[in-house]
């Protein structure tokens, strides 16, 4: 028998969380297009989630194990609604003062 999961809206919050899950995400997808220490990778990630008041946050969910840990994440967007801009403006430049110059240009 498998454990039950729990979907819920994502909140502010859970930033931190969502950020390394991507981070996981793109190492697994598209190898080498974020390098760079992890923690600034994951900081660069929380500044998208967050910019245009957490506009990343737009339509995304949790997926919760039966202990209430993350396990997985994902967005939905409906018809009616607009895409969310996954690279908001000052992204460039927080690649940039995050990840450095090198970091930052071979993820551009």
């Amino acid at each position: 028998m498998q454990s039950p999961i729990t979907l819920r809206a994502a909140t502010p919050a859970d930033c931190p969380e969502i950020a390394d899950l991507l981070v996981q995400l793109y190492a697994a997808e598209i190898p080498g297009a974020l390098t760079g220490p992890l923690a600034t990778q994951r900081s660069l990630l929380s500044y998208t989630l967050q910019a245009e008041r957490y506009g990343g946050l737009r339509g995304r969910y949790l997926a919760l194990d039966p202990q209430g840990r993350v396990v997985g994440t994902a967005a939905v967007r409906l018809p009616a609604t607009p895409p969310v801009n996954r690279a908001p403006a000052g992204t460039v430049r927080m690649a940039v003062t995050l990840l450095g110059f090198r970091h930052a240009l071979r993820m551009i």
